[in-house]
């Protein structure tokens, strides 16, 4: 009896410690906190400027449009519905009906991603190959048009699932099989024009995009195309070198002040806000399905939930990201393992997270991690520099070890400042990315 009055007791006195630092902490976080400079900054709206016709964004959202039906015209459809979505909260799943497609069955003849495009095409079923090109000349005959524009901005708000784009990403992959078969076929100038207005075209989309999903599509979009004008450098007759120099160095175009990430950055931060917004209406917990589980953790988040003190911690996390944004390969490199340790020290709970915790940990959350992202945006500009590297080097038409040694300074591996790395053996020249997905050394033949 004794014992049980004792268990008892302990038992009690748990209970009482239990609610009081509920109750502690339900008055911790009475009262929310004032806007941050930094949030009130990051808050200012974007200004859409463009008009539809001029905007290539538009056309990439109808790019799977019927053949009959403008791209346009499907694609501000396509915006408006899912505009219209998001403005009431995060659906479960896309809220946009898809524009009916095309039937279109790409065969990946060339991803230079994954293969030697030229080595590849030339091995191809010529027939086969033909067949799939004439059946897709309309998709062949949207992605010029595509090509034509000169301006992109994205209208989308914040929310978890873009308007679908992907279409166009198939498209460039049937396109450059198309300049590379032009190219096996025994036309130089024609393939080398093509390959140099997708490049225009892609680094427009990179330039002038703001969200880091657009960003992240031309990056790759880049990429491919770099792979396969370092093919047709590495495959070419020095005397077509020397007659298409102009239109090289023109692929070749990529200045440093294309690099500042600040922009799609800082319009990432809308979506975090837009989570802010829904956990404070409570939005988010509707598609729960345990109906009791919903009401507590509703309960909870009205009690322990700050929306503003949420976007000055956001803001904190975007700012970091903010600093860096404008650091050149060389200087990233050195700054990049201080930020990462920045970020895992914020990262890390203590007292202070008492007030708002589901604000602290959603913010945790939301600001997830831009420095892949940013790693591969530098190693996009170094592979740019990498086929420059390869084209002079060909061009000065001598041994490859004693050219690579020569070359000036814009083209080096950005982030040493020396030559790239010349393997004798494979005979390959190139370096070693720094974004954590990549599985090997990005390198081309010479």
């Amino acid at each position: 009896m004794m014992l049980l009055r004792r268990t008892w007791k302990i038992v009690k006195w748990l209970l009482l410690i239990a609610v009081a630092c509920i109750l502690l902490v339900i008055l911790i976080n009475l009262f929310d906190r004032k806007p941050s400079p930094a949030a009130v900054e990051l808050a200012k709206p974007f200004v859409n400027t463009l008009q539809d016709r001029d905007n290539a964004y538009l056309y990439m959202l109808g790019f799977d449009a019927d053949k009959n039906s403008d791209p346009i015209d499907a694609g501000r459809r396509r915006l408006d519905k899912y505009n219209q979505a998001n403005a009431l909260g995060f659906g479960t799943t896309d809220p946009v009906e898809p524009i009916p497609e095309s039937h279109i069955n790409i065969e990946k003849f060339c991803n230079p991603l994954a293969q030697r495009c030229l080595q590849e095409i030339r091995a191809a079923d010529q027939k086969k190959l033909r067949a799939t090109l004439t059946a897709n000349a309309h998709l062949l005959g949207r992605y010029r048009t595509l090509q034509k524009f000169q301006s992109f901005e994205e209208q989308a708000v914040a929310g978890p699932h873009l308007p679908n784009i992907a279409l166009h990403t198939q498209a460039q992959n049937l396109f450059l099989t198309e300049i590379t078969a032009q190219y096996i076929g025994g036309k130089r100038e024609e393939p080398l024009q093509a390959l140099e207005m997708d490049i225009r075209f892609n680094r427009l989309v990179f330039e002038q995009s703001r969200s880091l999903i657009m960003k992240m599509i031309a990056t790759v979009q880049l990429h491919k195309n770099y792979r396969l004008l370092g093919e047709f450098i590495a495959d070419m007759r020095l005397e077509d070198l020397r007659r298409y120099e102009a239109l090289i160095a023109r692929a070749l175009i990529f200045s440093e002040s294309s690099l500042d990430m600040s922009p799609a950055i800082r319009y990432e931060n809308d979506f975090i806000r837009k989570v802010g917004e829904i956990l404070g209406n409570n939005k988010a917990l509707s598609s729960l399905p345990e109906q009791r589980l919903d009401y507590l953790l509703s309960f909870l988040t009205r009690l322990v939930y700050n929306r503003q003190d949420f976007e000055n911690q956001t803001a904190k996390w975007v700012s970091e990201y903010m600093a860096v944004s404008r650091l050149k390969p060389h200087e990233w490199v050195q700054e990049r393992a201080a930020l990462t340790h920045r970020l895992e020290s914020m990262a890390q709970p203590d007292i202070s997270w008492a007030y708002n915790p589901i604000g602290r940990i959603s913010a945790w959350m939301a600001s997830t991690s831009y420095v892949d992202y940013i790693d591969r945006v530098f190693d996009l500009y170094a592979m740019n520099r990498l086929v420059g590297a390869s084209w002079k080097i060909r061009l000065m038409n001598t041994g490859v070890s004693e050219a690579n040694k020569k070359l000036p300074t814009e083209w080096c591996n950005p982030y040493t400042g020396l030559p790239f790395d010349w393997n004798g053996e494979t005979r390959e020249l190139g370096f070693d990315p720094l974004h954590k997905r990549a599985d090997r050394k990005y390198s081309l033949s010479l």
